[in-house]
């Protein structure tokens, strides 16, 4: 006889297997980290808005979406904390630099709230725990740079298929 479907294991473990499924899935109707913040999805859009000047304020409801201090998430972007006060203070906005570290640390947190079914709590553990997807880096020390932040993107999407590091 061939059985097709779940391999062969005891209920309990087959019950299990289907809740990491389940689990799995993305959520369906909470907003996006871009969407929260008010950036844009579409790359050119997204381009223009970091040449026109991200408003530093975003990076204080980053941290307020998060459940997180300013602190935590200046140094994920990799902009000091002081800098982003005088720029408040200022008036002044993110240089293009600046902007563009926002955006991608911002598509990584999404990737990774997703990951976590909008867990935030869990998000913000997993991105200060070493990552072994990373090299034992930890995704926030990543995500300090663009290319980083696709690194941890492409580790939750292999996290979220079950494709091995």
């Amino acid at each position: 006889m061939i059985r097709i479907g779940l391999p062969s294991t005891t209920p309990r473990r087959r019950r299990r297997l289907i809740m990491t499924h389940v689990e799995q899935s993305p959520p369906t109707s909470n907003l996006s980290v871009l969407e929260s913040l008010g950036l844009p999805r579409n790359w050119l859009a997204a381009h223009q808005h970091i040449v026109s000047g991200v408003s530093p304020e975003i990076v204080v409801k980053l941290s307020k979406l998060l459940g997180s201090n300013t602190r935590t998430i200046c140094q994920m972007i990799g902009i000091s904390r002081d800098t982003l006060n005088r720029q408040i203070k200022r008036g002044n906005r993110l240089s293009t630099a600046q902007g563009d570290r926002v955006y991608w640390a911002a598509l990584a947190v999404d990737a990774a709230i997703s990951l976590h079914r909008g867990d935030t709590a869990k998000t913000m553990r997993w991105l200060t725990r070493s990552a072994w997807g990373l090299g034992g880096e930890k995704p926030a020390d990543v995500i300090t740079t663009p290319m980083g932040a696709q690194a941890v993107i492409d580790l939750v999407g292999r996290i979220r298929h079950g494709i091995p590091c």
